[in-house]
């Protein structure tokens, strides 16, 4: 059988649940193909912590972003994504690193992200199982949290599903076929699986591996 798409995530954890979240939201047909099951791969034993601040401006945004989506997720969807809003303690063992961890509160504070740089005694009264007299102190960013990897990808395909967007598990993809554009270059067709091909000129590869 052939089947016609758009859009095709392929690997069922966070990045192709998300991938087809945001497809099907833009109003794309897609669809996520998942070999086994979802989150079955390295998503399932993730550790699922959110902390936004990085020193690249790109980064920022994009960890920004998913916590804005998490905190709205719940309301979107009626399914409790597993956000947890504990906040994140980025934690100095030299000078130099408190001096990177000032830099990247001044980085975040450019994109609305409130941090603070907290002594040693500060930071042990955030976590009291620290030992203050090994840190130099540690940057305190309180809107930050975790998340359950297999609670959030339940939520995102629930509302991908309402979009339009389908999840297929048990497929495995056996091939990507390509063909040639007006130009000569090599583009993409569609996939082969098991069950038969499906037609597409666009793939996202969300599942960590070449294939």
């Amino acid at each position: 059988s052939t089947l016609c798409l758009t859009g095709f995530p392929l690997g069922g954890g966070s990045a192709g649940c998300n991938a087809l979240y945001q497809l099907s939201k833009r109003g794309v047909k897609a669809v996520l193909l998942e070999r086994s099951k979802l989150t079955a791969g390295t998503t399932w034993h993730t550790a699922g912590l959110i902390w936004r601040l990085r020193p690249n401006d790109v980064e920022i945004q994009l960890l920004r972003s998913t916590r804005d989506l998490l905190t709205k997720l719940e309301s979107e969807t009626g399914l409790d994504p597993g956000w947890i809003n504990n906040g994140g303690l980025y934690l100095a063992n030299n000078k130099e690193r408190l001096n990177e961890y000032s830099r990247l509160a001044t980085v975040g504070h450019s994109f609305g992200i409130d941090s603070t740089i907290v002594s040693p005694e500060e930071a042990k009264k955030l976590f009291p199982l620290l030992d203050e007299n090994v840190i130099h102190g540690g940057l305190y960013c309180p809107g930050d949290g975790v998340v359950d990897p297999a609670m959030l990808c339940t939520a995102l395909t629930r509302s991908a599903s309402k979009s339009g967007g389908q999840v297929i598990e048990n497929c495995p993809v056996q091939n990507i076929l390509t063909g040639k554009n007006g130009f000569g270059s090599k583009k993409v067709t569609g996939v082969t699986t098991p069950y038969g091909v499906i037609k597409t000129n666009c793939v996202a590869n969300c599942s960590g591996k070449m294939i």
